[in-house]
């Protein structure tokens, strides 16, 4: 991404939430996903390309990282986006592979 890209990420976000498909509505952890990111990058979004020419050096990335403020409460920040349906059909796939294994 270029910078001016960048600052248009929030606003792209927002549109798609606005014109989503039928079969991305029915989507829950898709629409999630994209309600959380829009709502995280209303104040800008941050984009660095590695493979860009002139691209931070590692040293340099890891400096400006360091400079910006820790992540106090991550369970906040990160979360799950698996609905609870689908949860259940991975525990139960997890016990079925675990018996077969006894």
């Amino acid at each position: 991404f270029e910078a001016q890209k960048a600052k248009g990420i929030p606003q792209s976000l927002r549109a798609k939430l606005d014109h989503l498909t039928r079969a991305e509505e029915a989507d829950v952890a898709f629409v999630l996903l994209l309600k959380d990111m829009a709502e995280k990058t209303q104040g800008g979004a941050t984009v660095v390309n590695l493979a860009s020419v002139g691209a931070p050096t590692p040293s340099a990335l890891l400096h400006w990282l360091d400079s910006r403020p820790a992540i106090t409460d991550p369970a906040s920040v990160f979360r799950d986006y698996v609905t609870q349906e689908s949860m259940s059909k991975l525990q139960l796939q997890l016990e079925r592979h675990r018996r077969s294994f006894s």
